[in-house]
């Protein structure tokens, strides 16, 4: 049976090379990319959700039927895994993925393992083009449980379910982030799907947390 799994994208045409001889051209595969060439996220580009639905093999994957982005039933081959540096000596791990119809690329995405900033300069230092198919589970969106708080710009707390489109959030390193958009499932909790309790007394919370197994944790 087929599973499906959702990712933060941006697409290859909203980064694009600023500084090397190819000047304008967008991300592209891995037989096109070439080190020491410096990327841009596009001012106003907004990241997607593309859902792949996953053979029983765990080695084929498609667009879904329900992605908010790309051909449906076309098939989707992760193609690398690339590593960004910014001005500011940040290293970011990203894998790129192709979608491709009748043997021909027709689009490319981008998934980051980290928040990427418009406006700001990436420097391709690395590429590696024999990616284990594992990283996939790393890039897993987590899932926020109704009643988690959220730590707004002004200080103040929300509730997850009462996030809407364009507030402005804190993360985990402080940095302001707007909210692009909310999606409320309902699914079974079992699986990849059952979610973790974490006592109260282990981070001295007020109440126990409830997280997805795709959360990461950061410990002072």
């Amino acid at each position: 049976m087929a599973r499906a799994q959702d990712f933060t994208i941006y697409t290859g045409t909203q980064f694009s090379v600023v500084h090397s001889l190819n000047y304008g051209d967008p991300l592209s595969s891995k037989a096109d990319l070439y080190l020491d060439d410096v990327y841009r996220l596009k001012t106003k580009a907004q990241p997607t959700r593309l859902t792949l639905q996953t053979a029983a093999t765990g080695r084929r994957h498609f667009v879904a039927p329900h992605s908010a982005i790309g051909a449906i039933g076309e098939a989707v081959h992760l193609d690398c895994q690339i590593t960004l540096i910014s001005d500011a000596g940040h290293d970011f791990n990203t894998l790129i993925f192709v979608e491709v119809e009748l043997g021909e690329i027709k689009q490319v995405y981008l998934s980051a393992f980290a928040m990427l900033q418009p406006d700001t300069d990436y420097r391709l230092i690395g590429i590696d083009r024999h990616v284990d198919p594992a990283k996939l589970i790393e890039l897993h969106d987590p899932v926020f449980y109704p009643g988690r708080q959220i730590t707004l710009t002004d200080g103040s707390l929300c509730a997850v379910e009462d996030l809407t489109p364009g507030q402005k959030i804190l993360t985990h390193d402080f940095a302001e982030q707007k909210v692009s958009c909310v999606e409320i499932k309902t699914q079974r909790a079992q699986g990849k799907n059952h979610p973790i309790r974490i006592s109260r007394s282990d981070f001295g919370t007020d109440k126990d947390l409830i997280i997805s197994a795709e959360h990461r944790i950061l410990c002072p």
